[in-house]
C-alpha cells in the first residue's frame, strides 16, 4: 500500500514538472505563471481616465490617470484556470466596462498575442488591445455614454 502511494506521488511530481516545462515553451495560461495588466490613459486634452478593475476575488479599487500614464496590476491564476479580471473605465460621460483578462485560447493568444501581458489603451475613439507577437494596437471597444 505504502508502495502505491510513494509511486502515485511520484507519477504526480512528474507529471506537474512535465506540465511546467510544456506550458513555459508553449505558452499555456498556467497557474505558476504570473500575468500582467496595464491599462494606459491615450486621452487627448489633458483628460483624466477613472480605472476601476476587479476579479471575483480582488477589488482594486479606483484610480484617477492623468493623461499618458497607467496602471497595471500582476496576478497568478488560480489553480482552476478560471481567473478573470474586468475593468470598467469612465471620462466625462464616457463609459467602457469589458474583461481585460481571460484565460481561454481566443482571447489569451488570438486577442493578446500569447505573452504574459495585456496591454489596453483609452484613446478618444475607443479601447484599444494590444496584440504583444504583432506589437499591433487594435480597437476592441467603442465608447458608451450616460
Amino acid at each position: 500500500m505504502r508502495q502505491t502511494i510513494m509511486f502515485h506521488f511520484q507519477a504526480y511530481v512528474i507529471l506537474l514538472a512535465m506540465a511546467f516545462v510544456v506550458g513555459n515553451s508553449i505558452r499555456l495560461p498556467l497557474p505558476f505563471r504570473t500575468f500582467h495588466v496595464r491599462v494606459e490613459n491615450s486621452l487627448a486634452g489633458g483628460k483624466i481616465l477613472n480605472v476601476h478593475c476587479k476579479s471575483g476575488d480582488n477589488d482594486l479599487g479606483l484610480h484617477r490617470l492623468r493623461p499618458n500614464n497607467h496602471q497595471e496590476f500582476a496576478f497568478k491564476m488560480n489553480y482552476l484556470g478560471t481567473t478573470l479580471f474586468w475593468c470598467t473605465l469612465t471620462q466625462g460621460n464616457r463609459y467602457a466596462s469589458f474583461e481585460v483578462f481571460k484565460p481561454d485560447s481566443e482571447f489569451f493568444y488570438d486577442k493578446c498575442g500569447g505573452g504574459d501581458t495585456c496591454a489596453w489603451r483609452a484613446q478618444e475613439d475607443g479601447i484599444y488591445l494590444l496584440r504583444t507577437d504583432q506589437n499591433k494596437w487594435n480597437i476592441m471597444y467603442t465608447w458608451a455614454t450616460n
